[in-house]
């Protein structure tokens, strides 16, 4: 969700990998229906697997929970300095700087987790857009 949403709202190159993601997995179905109405697409979203070749290129790595914060920090700790947790551009304080997944939840819940990154992804395209 944050990789589409982020190109939307900044038209430059993104790239959503996971660290146990299940490589080439389709998007959850749910979050699939529900992307059409805050004006993206996940049809042809399937998972990618993190890897150190994907990493290397990008200034900026966003995480949404501590965990895998953590866990990006342990494997790859040459990434110290890009990695940022999405949730501190939250306009509202969200507990930890996390943004819950949705995945074993309901409906209501996955939009919520919508608009969290829809809203933080917008703060955080301001704050580069000033660095620019």
């Amino acid at each position: 969700v944050a990789e589409v949403v982020f190109r939307k709202r900044c038209g430059t190159p993104a790239r959503s990998a996971g660290l146990h993601a299940i490589q080439d997995n389709a998007a959850d179905k749910r979050a699939v229906e529900i992307a059409p109405e805050f004006g993206v697409s996940l049809r042809d979203h399937h998972a990618v697997l993190l890897t150190h070749d994907l990493l290397a290129p990008y200034d900026l790595i966003v995480a949404m929970d501590r965990f895998n914060e953590a866990r990006l920090l342990h494997r790859y700790p040459e990434a110290a300095a890009k990695i940022v947790m999405l949730g501190t551009f939250a306009p509202q304080h969200l507990p930890g700087d996390e943004i819950p997944d949705p995945f074993l939840l309901d409906e209501c819940a996955i939009r919520d987790c919508y608009r969290t990154i829809d809203a933080c992804v917008g703060q955080l395209a301001e704050c580069l857009e000033a660095l620019s």
